[in-house]
């Protein structure tokens, strides 16, 4: 069940939190993993998306260029992502007219990406949104809204907070918010009970699997299968330290694999 707060914490859960009730409708979640075909066609989108990367890298404007246009910056891979949904070349998109008209409907965004092999490694977040593993490109929490209450859909884990402790059938991962990533890269102030958070404390009543990847090299990502997040927890950033140190309140969240998916 749900995590209990530690002494002084329970007011920060409680205000304004919103956890699904026990009776709340969950999502529909997939466990379709595709065909051999598709799968294949999966393949071929990526190798379609690492084409198109490839192609606008070659067309990097210039800043003149970039300032006469009236634009800050240039991302070859934004650019790659937003054409193939322009162009309805993605897959396991929730929105259907973001995808081929014969690709299998009905992907509501929770559950195994249809056509997408576990241990699949991905050259960057975009081609992960375009195959439909992880649909933010920045934020390492992804979920979205059923019947008026959020759940998490996919997670990233990117090294980006200092105690998160991965050993790779489970792991204990710290929630959103809160961490200077472009200053000491430490947790600086409390997290909330909010957003992505709120999501992942939702999927443990209503056992609701997510996705998890994780990032193998500085740019490349592995998509590495369907958790159960177990439990959640209030806990301090650095535990066990003394009071006297600035010790933020950060959310914990325990996963654990599904058996029986490939290693």
């Amino acid at each position: 069940g749900a995590g209990l707060a530690p002494k002084g914490m329970e007011k920060s859960a409680k205000k304004g939190a919103g956890l699904a009730p026990k009776d709340a409708e969950i999502p529909l979640q997939s466990t379709n993993t595709g065909s051999l075909d598709e799968q294949r066609r999966a393949l071929a989108c990526l190798e379609q998306y690492k084409a198109a990367f490839a192609d606008f890298s070659a067309k990097k404007p210039s800043k003149e260029e970039l300032q006469m246009a009236g634009r800050k910056c240039y991302r070859a891979d934004h650019e790659a992502r937003k054409l193939m949904l322009q162009q309805k070349q993605a897959l396991n998109q929730q929105s259907g007219a973001d995808q081929p008209a014969d690709w299998p409907a009905g992907w509501a965004g929770w559950g195994a990406p249809c056509g997408v092999a576990v241990g699949q490694v991905f050259p960057d977040r975009a081609s992960l949104v375009v195959l439909g593993v992880h649909k933010e490109t920045m934020k390492g929490i992804a979920s979205s809204m059923h019947s008026g209450h959020s759940f998490v859909q996919s997670i990233v884990l990117s090294g980006g907070y200092e105690n998160d402790d991965d050993r790779g059938e489970s792991l204990e991962y710290t929630g959103e918010g809160g961490n200077d990533f472009l200053g000491s890269k430490g947790q600086t102030q409390d997290q909330k009970l909010e957003r992505g958070n709120l999501a992942l404390a939702n999927c443990v009543v209503h056992c609701v699997a997510i996705r998890v990847v994780r990032r193998v090299s500085q740019h490349e990502l592995r998509y590495d299968g369907l958790y159960n997040v177990t439990r959640w927890r209030w806990d301090r950033a650095v535990p066990h330290a003394p009071a006297v140190v600035l010790n933020p309140k950060v959310l914990k969240y325990s996963l654990q694999r599904q058996p029986g998916q490939p290693r």
